[in-house]
């Protein structure tokens, strides 16, 4: 037997009010980057290509990040615009 507070569920699904650790971000040609999960919609801002992303690992996050911030995620991009082809979009160098 032990106790119940023993018990924990799975890091990439914690219970509420369960911290999870953070991932560590990944080292692309020097600079800190988190892997995308999911791209979540796309929009034009200004005449500007914007995206919402599902960070792995993370919480979500209401920022909107450029094609640029995402130039290392072509598969994720290329899976939403297939998926969402009347969003605007993709980037002219997918």
């Amino acid at each position: 037997m032990f106790h119940a507070n023993k018990l924990r569920k799975h890091p990439d699904n914690p219970l509420r009010g369960q911290l999870a650790p953070e991932p560590e971000p990944l080292n692309v040609y020097g600079d800190d980057e988190y892997k995308v999960e999911e791209i979540l919609s796309a929009r034009l801002v200004y005449g500007l290509l914007r995206y919402r992303v599902k960070w792995q690992g993370l919480d979500d996050d209401p920022a909107e990040y450029s094609p640029e911030d995402l130039r290392h995620a072509p598969f994720a991009l290329q899976t939403f615009h297939k998926r969402y082809p009347r969003r605007p979009g993709p980037p002219k160098n997918l």
